[in-house]
């Protein structure tokens, strides 16, 4: 790990339950690295409350120039960049088949991306996929079990939110929004492929298998490249970061940043145990030999609604020795 700079999706509290979560934990390699911490800078320009992209997605993204707003960001592109796929100047969507569970009295996006036996399973979901939005101009791309892109001049102007937003929630506010026009245009065709996949004998063996069945998909990551870039498409990508920021290395950006998102599934989950036993993790083999290489530069801590960054100076500086002194707890450091 030689990353400059990290963001770590998921690690800041609520202030209503920091104290439960955070109780007792020991995390020497995060201490040490807020000991020398300049003072966090909070995000700029302020978030709304209301916001479909994830903190830890925008950080990201700031931090490599990308146009990105707390309700829009063009991921899809980025995405079919990381694939292989040239997206041209086209406006981009990311279908990611999903499981809606009925509560008592509204929808949630129960999971998602969904686990497959077989690649010729969601192969033939997405062939009907494609028979229902490929028509009249539009285009259906399904090479990931995880990710479809789809284009259709009737769909632009939608505002997508990242199925993070909406997972375990209901679904009413995060759909797709934006221009009325190409909403109902949305609505109209998953209708018709949650019609389509309903009955499908697919659905029935992931019945008897007890896994969750398809009967949707979560649309995200609407939008179009930039009209420029920081530079020219880099020729030497990492294929082990993930997706979104292989994406930026072939757009042209190629800084050292590393996001981890390690803790977003468990905070999902609201599963305490799994967030707490995840970040002594994450402390043990990552955050303690950043912090006894001194080699990290900045650090942002993401939550819910905002992130924090920390610019960080020597562990021989007097902000060291003071903070040691004062020991401020990690409560302090992670709440919001």
């Amino acid at each position: 790990m030689t990353a400059m700079q990290l963001i770590l999706s998921d690690i800041l509290l609520p202030t209503d339950v920091a104290e439960h979560w955070l109780h007792g934990l020991s995390l020497p390699g995060l201490e040490k690295l807020m000991l020398v911490s300049g003072g966090r800078r909070p995000e700029s320009p302020a978030a709304a409350e209301f916001q479909r992209i994830t903190p830890d997605i925008r950080a990201l993204l700031r931090h490599h120039a990308f146009p990105v707003s707390p309700d829009q960001a063009a991921l899809a592109p980025l995405l079919m960049l990381a694939d292989g796929l040239d997206p041209g100047k086209l406006v981009w969507h990311v279908l990611s088949p999903a499981y809606y569970a009925l509560a008592r009295d509204h929808v949630v996006l129960g999971q998602t991306p969904l686990s497959w036996e077989d690649e010729q399973d969601w192969q033939a979901l997405a062939q009907i996929a494609a028979d229902i939005f490929s028509h009249d101009g539009g285009q259906l791309i399904a090479l990931h079990p995880e990710r479809w892109y789809w284009q259709h001049p009737q769909a632009e102007g939608l505002l997508s939110s990242m199925p993070q937003r909406a997972l375990g929630r209901n679904v009413d506010i995060w759909m797709p929004g934006g221009n009325d026009q190409a909403a109902r245009f949305w609505r109209r065709l998953h209708n018709e492929l949650q019609m389509s996949w309903h009955e499908h004998s697919l659905n029935k063996k992931r019945e008897l298998q007890g896994l969750p069945v398809a009967n949707g998909v979560w649309l995200y990551g609407s939008g179009a490249l930039p009209a420029t870039s920081p530079g020219s498409q880099s020729a030497s990508v990492n294929e082990t970061l993930p997706a979104i920021q292989r994406g930026l290395q072939h757009w042209g950006s190629c800084h050292d940043i590393q996001l981890i998102d390690a803790l977003s599934l468990p905070y999902a989950q609201q599963d305490v145990k799994g967030w707490r036993r995840t970040l002594e993790q994450l402390d043990s083999d990552l955050l303690r030999p950043l912090a006894q290489s001194r080699q990290l530069k900045k650090i942002t801590l993401c939550g819910e609604q905002t992130y924090y960054e920390h610019t960080l100076a020597r562990h021989d500086s007097w902000r060291y020795w003071f903070r040691r002194w004062r020991q401020p707890g990690l409560v302090d450091w992670l709440r919001v």
